[in-house]
């Protein structure tokens, strides 16, 4: 997290102290930016909450088959033996960039898929 990043989360702490009596639990994503400015936000609290819970599913947006892989390389077709359908650059666009298509989905047993469980 950047320096400015952290003030904005100590200063969203120190707001929110004006409100908050009480935190018995935090919830933030699986991500690490996430994690940062939710560590960096209690801080400035002045009571911590005795639970602290990552979640994958409250991720900004889960790319299925695409996840792991670097964007500019799936957009390129360097992975279209891994991934049916990304040897169509129109269709790579449309899976990052559409609210209403669907990337093709982890199967049960790809260790990406397991790390979540």
């Amino acid at each position: 997290m950047s320096k400015t990043g952290e003030q904005v989360a100590v200063e969203a702490a120190r707001q929110l102290s004006t409100y908050l009596y009480n935190v018995d639990a935090c919830f933030t994503s699986t991500l690490d930016r996430a994690q940062a400015t939710a560590q960096a936000c209690l801080h400035g609290l002045s009571t911590q909450p005795q639970v602290l819970i990552n979640e994958y599913r409250l991720n900004e947006r889960h790319y299925g088959a695409l996840q792991t892989f670097c964007k500019e390389d799936v957009e390129d077709g360097k992975h279209t033996h891994e991934i049916e359908g990304s040897e169509d650059p129109e269709l790579v666009t449309a899976w990052r960039r559409s609210w209403f298509t669907q990337p093709p989905l982890l199967s049960d047993n790809d260790p990406r898929r397991l790390q979540e469980l």
